[in-house]
C-alpha cells in the first residue's frame, strides 16, 4: 500500500520531552507533600521517604543500562519540580501569616478576570498592588451596587481578607488556582487604567465589549467569547451547554487553537505585502502576545504563546522545527515561573491534546485517508485528530465533565473548518471599529455573527439527538493508568494499515463499540433504592422493573452524573424534585444530553419564578421539547414496575407553607412487605401535618429529612415511622454541620441503623420478594453504622434479610423488626383502605400515567 500511511513514521520523543514530564510530575508531588506537611508532618515525612527509596531503586536498577541518560533527565526534573513547588509552598506559608496580620485596611490593585457571579453577588480576582501583599491575588466579593470592573481596571477597595489556606473546602483549590486570600469588601472603587500597551489593550477591549453588549443572539455571546475571552454572556446558557455536550468547550474557551488562528492571519497578511520572513515572524508573535493580553492571560494561550515563540525562533535561524520540543519548553517555563500551574485545568486539557497529536496525530490521520477517499479525505482526517484529543484527555474531563461525547468528533468536523473566518472576520471588525469607524468593522462584525449564529443552531441540533453524550464515573488514576498504557501500546506497535479494507473495518468495529456504549446495557429488573453519594444535597434512585426514577438532581451536574454512570442509568422515566432548593435541583441541567426523560414532577406548591427557571432546563432535556412538568400533590399515586408510589405531600386543600423546605414532595415506595419514605427537606410542621392525618406508618428504609439537621426529624415523626434502617445523604465536611449530633442521639436512641453518605458512599438497599438488605459502596466504618434496635424475634416464616453487605465483607442477617404487623401482600393498605394500624388515610390516591 502506497499513500500517506507509508510515509506516517513514529515521531521521536527529544530528551527536553523526558524533562519537562519529569518536573510537571515534581511539581505534583512536591504540592502533596506541602499539604500533607501542614497536617501531618510524619505523613508526609513518610511520602517523601518512600518516593526517594522508589527513585533510589530505580537508578540502582537501570543505571548500568541505555536508559542511562533519560534516568538522570527524569531525575533532575523531578527534583526541580518538587524543589520548586516546595519554594512556592513555603512562599504561600509566609503570605498567609501577612494577610492574617494585615486586617482591615484599602487595598490597591489590577483586575485579573471578569467578574463572576456567585451566590453572595459578584466575585472579582484583583492581583493587589503595593502594600505588604504586593503581587498575589485575592478572590474579593464586590459591594453589591456597585460598578463591576472590566479586565485589567484598577481599583480601590476596603477589606479584610482571610488567607486561602485557611478555607477546608476550598482552600487548596483556589491556592492552586494561584488566588490566595478571599474577602468581601464594603467599599470599592474603579479607577483608571494601567499605563503601556496592557493598559491600552484592556481598553480597547472594554470598547469592544461596549460595542457588542448592545446586540444580542448567540453569535454575538460567541464572538465575545473566542475573540475577547469574555464568556460572560454564555454562562449558564443552552449554548455552552450544548457546545458542552458535543465536547467543544475548547472552542468557547480560549487556548491555542484561536491563537494560532490569529498567528496565521497574520502571517497571511505580511505574505500578501511581501513582508521580510523574520518581520512576518516578528509580528505574528506580537500579535499573539497581544491577543493573549486582550484575552486576559488564560493559561492555556499562554503555552501556546510560547510555543509559537519558540517555533518562530526556530524558522527565524534555521533551525529544525520539532513540536514536542516547543511544546516541552513551554511547560518548562510555565512551572519554572508557576510550579502550581500544572493544575490548571485548560493547561491540563491544552498539554495533552497537543501532545497527543503531535505522537498520534499522523497515524490516525493515516487511518482516516485509508478508509475515506475523494472529497471526504479532509473531514475523515479532521475526525480522526478529534478522537486522538478526545482520547488522551478522557483522565482529565471524566472527573471534571463527568461525560462522555460520542458526536465530538463529527461536532468538530462541522464547527472548526467555519470558525477561522467566523474569528478573522470578528477580530478584523472589532480592530477596523475601533480605529477607523463603525462603518468599516460592521460588515465583517455581521459576517462573523451570522456564521457564529448558524453555528450555534447546528451545534444544538446535534446536541438533541439521543446519545450525543454519555455519562462517565471513575477513579481518576485508573482511567489514566488506562490511557497511558493504551498510548505506551500504541507507540511501540505503530500499527499502520495495510489496506483500505482492512482499515474499513477496524473503522467499523470502533463506530459499532462507540454506538454500543451511547446505546447502554440492559436495565435490570431487580427493585432497589440508590442513594447517590453526590456530596450536600439529595439524588436518589428507585428503580425496579425496567423503570427508573430520579429524586432530586443533587446541586452539581458532574457528582450527579457520576452517580448517574455508577448506577448504569441511561434513561430516567420520571424525575421528582422535591423543592426549591439548589442543593435538590441543582444539578438537573447536567442532565442535558446524556439522558432521556419521560416527566419531571414539581410540588404544586413550588414558587413561580423557581417553577419557571426549572420548566427552562426542563425544555432542553432529552428529547428536547417533549419533556413534560407535573405538580405533584398529595393523593397521588404512580407505578414503577413492581413499586408503587404514593405522594403523601404537600397538601393542595392547605396554605402553602412559608418555609420552602416543608413545601418538600414526600413519597412513600411499597413493594410488597417492603415499605420506605423520601422526605426531601419536610420539618416539624410537615411530619405533624401526616401525623394528624394518619399517615405516619411503620416502614422499613426512611431517608432522614433534611440532611439530618436539628430541625429536620422529630421524634414525634420517628416514633411513628419506626424505621428500621435511616440514611442519611450529607456531604462530608459540609458548613452546616449536618448531621447534628442530636439528630444521631435521637436515631440511637431508638435503635436505628443509620447509614451516611459521606462515609459509606453511594447507599444501595435491595428489595427482594421476603426482605430487603443494604450495600454501601465503601467498607462500612464503626462510626458510619449506629447499632441495630434489639428486639425479641418474630416467628421465621417473617424473617426478612434486612442488613447490609459491605465490599468485601459479610453478608449481615438480622430479624424482621416489626411486630404485629402483616408479613404478606395482602395486609398492605392501598391508601384507600384501611391501614395495619386500623386508622383510614385520609386521600384518595389517583394513577398518573408514564
Amino acid at each position: 500500500m502506497t499513500g500517506p500511511a507509508t510515509q506516517c513514521s513514529r515521531p521521536t520523543v527529544p530528551p527536553v520531552a523526558w524533562l519537562a514530564l519529569a518536573t510537571w510530575c515534581g511539581s505534583v508531588a512536591g504540592e502533596a507533600l506541602w499539604w500533607t506537611s501542614r497536617c501531618d508532618v510524619s505523613k508526609a515525612c513518610m511520602m517523601g521517604g518512600v518516593a526517594a527509596a522508589v527513585l533510589l531503586s530505580c537508578v540502582v536498577l537501570l543505571w548500568r543500562t541505555r536508559w542511562r541518560q533519560l534516568l538522570a533527565l527524569a531525575c533532575c526534573g523531578l527534583l526541580m519540580g518538587a524543589v520548586l513547588s516546595g519554594i512556592q509552598g513555603v512562599h504561600t506559608d509566609v503570605v498567609s501569616k501577612m494577610i492574617r496580620d494585615a486586617g482591615a485596611r484599602e487595598w490597591q490593585g489590577r483586575v485579573v478576570a471578569d467578574p463572576s457571579e456567585g451566590a453572595y453577588g459578584a466575585r472579582v480576582n484583583v492581583r493587589l498592588l503595593g502594600g505588604p501583599c504586593s503581587g498575589i491575588v485575592a478572590s474579593i466579593g464586590w459591594p453589591e451596587g456597585g460598578d463591576e470592573p472590566e479586565v485589567g481596571r484598577l481599583v480601590r477597595c476596603r477589606a479584610i481578607l482571610e488567607p486561602a489556606i485557611l478555607d477546608e473546602v476550598y482552600g487548596r483549590g483556589n491556592i492552586r488556582a494561584g488566588v490566595l486570600a478571599s474577602g468581601t469588601a464594603w467599599s470599592a472603587e474603579v479607577e483608571g487604567w494601567p499605563t503601556g500597551v496592557a493598559g491600552r489593550l484592556w481598553q480597547w477591549r472594554e470598547q469592544a465589549n461596549v460595542y457588542l453588549s448592545r446586540r444580542t443572539g448567540a453569535g454575538v455571546a460567541l464572538l465575545r467569547g473566542i475573540a475577547l475571552g469574555d464568556r460572560r454572556a454564555l454562562r449558564g446558557t443552552s449554548v455552552e451547554e450544548d457546545f458542552r455536550i458535543l465536547g467543544l468547550s475548547h472552542v468557547l474557551a480560549v487556548s491555542g487553537m484561536h491563537l494560532g488562528l490569529v498567528c496565521v492571519l497574520v502571517l497571511a497578511v505580511c505574505r500578501l505585502l511581501h513582508v521580510h520572513r523574520r518581520l512576518s515572524l516578528l509580528a505574528s508573535a506580537a500579535t499573539g502576545a497581544c491577543f493573549v493580553i486582550v484575552t486576559g492571560v488564560p493559561t492555556s494561550a499562554v503555552r501556546a504563546l510560547l510555543m509559537v515563540c519558540t517555533g518562530a525562533s526556530a524558522e527565524a535561524f534555521g533551525v529544525r522545527r520539532d513540536g514536542l520540543a516547543s511544546l516541552s519548553v513551554a511547560v518548562l517555563a510555565l512551572v519554572l515561573v508557576s510550579p502550581w500551574g500544572v493544575f490548571s485545568l485548560g493547561l491540563q486539557l491544552s498539554v495533552l491534546a497537543v501532545a497527543g497529536l503531535l505522537l498520534f496525530g499522523r497515524l490516525a490521520a493515516a487511518w482516516a485517508s485509508s478508509c475515506v477517499e475523494g472529497i471526504f479525505r479532509r473531514s475523515a482526517e479532521l475526525m480522526s485528530l478529534t478522537c486522538v484529543a478526545q482520547a488522551v484527555t478522557v483522565p482529565v474531563t471524566t472527573p471534571v465533565f463527568g461525560m462522555f461525547s460520542i458526536l465530538a468528533p463529527v461536532a468538530n468536523a462541522a464547527v472548526l473548518p467555519c470558525l477561522p473566518v467566523a474569528l478573522c472576520c470578528g477580530m478584523s471588525g472589532l480592530v477596523l471599529t475601533g480605529t477607523v469607524g463603525v462603518w468599516a468593522g460592521e460588515p465583517f462584525i455581521l459576517v462573523a455573527e451570522g456564521l457564529l449564529g448558524v453555528l450555534a443552531r447546528v451545534v444544538a441540533t446535534l446536541a438533541s439527538l439521543p446519545g450525543a453524550a454519555v455519562m462517565l464515573g471513575g477513579n481518576t488514576a485508573a482511567a489514566g493508568a488506562f490511557v497511558a498504557a493504551c498510548a505506551v501500546i500504541a507507540w511501540v506497535w505503530w500499527p499502520l494499515p495495510r489496506d483500505t479494507r482492512s482499515a474499513r473495518r477496524v473503522a467499523f468495529t470502533l463506530v459499532v463499540l462507540l454506538g454500543a456504549v451511547a446505546v447502554g446495557g440492559p436495565v435490570g429488573a431487580g427493585a432497589r433504592i440508590v442513594v447517590c453519594d453526590i456530596g450536600q444535597g439529595d439524588a436518589i434512585l428507585l428503580q425496579d422493573g425496567g423503570r427508573t426514577m430520579l429524586v432530586d438532581t443533587a446541586g452539581d451536574g458532574t457528582c450527579l452524573r457520576a452517580a448517574l454512570a455508577r448506577a448504569g442509568v441511561r434513561r430516567l422515566d420520571a424525575i421528582v424534585l422535591t423543592h426549591a432548593h439548589d442543593d435538590h435541583t441543582g444539578g438537573l441541567e447536567g442532565l442535558c444530553g446524556v439522558v432521556q426523560v419521560g416527566w419531571v414532577g414539581v410540588p404544586c406548591v413550588m414558587d413561580a419564578d423557581a417553577k419557571h427557571a426549572i420548566e427552562e432546563t426542563v425544555a432542553r432535556l432529552t428529547p428536547r421539547g417533549r419533556v413534560m412538568t407535573r405538580e405533584l400533590h398529595a393523593g397521588e399515586r404512580f407505578v414503577l414496575g413492581e413499586s408503587t408510589v404514593d405522594v403523601l405531600w404537600p397538601d393542595v386543600s392547605g396554605p402553602v407553607p412559608e418555609n420552602t423546605n416543608d413545601t418538600s414532595v414526600i413519597l412513600a415506595i411499597h413493594r410488597g412487605t417492603f415499605d420506605a419514605v423520601l422526605t426531601g427537606d419536610a420539618e416539624g410542621p410537615v411530619q405533624n401535618a401526616l401525623e394528624k392525618a394518619g399517615l405516619l406508618d411503620d416502614i422499613e428504609v426512611l431517608k432522614v429529612p433534611h440532611h439530618g439537621s436539628t430541625n429536620g426529624l422529630t421524634e414525634q415523626g420517628l416514633a411513628a415511622w419506626r424505621p428500621e434502617v435511616a440514611v442519611i445523604s450529607v456531604g462530608e465536611g459540609n458548613r452546616f454541620g449536618h448531621p447534628h449530633a442530636a439528630a444521631l442521639e435521637m436515631l440511637a436512641r431508638a435503635g436505628v441503623r443509620v447509614y451516611r453518605t459521606d462515609y459509606a458512599g453511594d447507599v444501595t438497599i435491595e428489595i427482594g420478594v421476603h426482605g430487603f438488605r443494604v450495600r454501601t459502596q465503601r467498607v462500612c466504618e464503626n462510626r458510619t453504622c449506629v447499632s441495630a434496635r434489639v428486639r425479641a424475634p418474630p416467628p421465621p416464616t417473617i424473617w426478612s434479610m434486612c442488613g447490609h453487605q459491605e465490599s468485601g465483607g459479610t453478608q449481615v442477617r438480622l430479624p424482621h423488626m416489626g411486630q404485629g404487623r402483616a408479613s404478606s401482600g395482602a395486609g398492605r393498605p392501598a391508601l384507600a383502605g384501611a391501614c395495619r394500624c386500623g386508622r383510614r388515610p385520609r386521600l384518595q390516591f389517583r394513577r398518573l400515567r408514564w
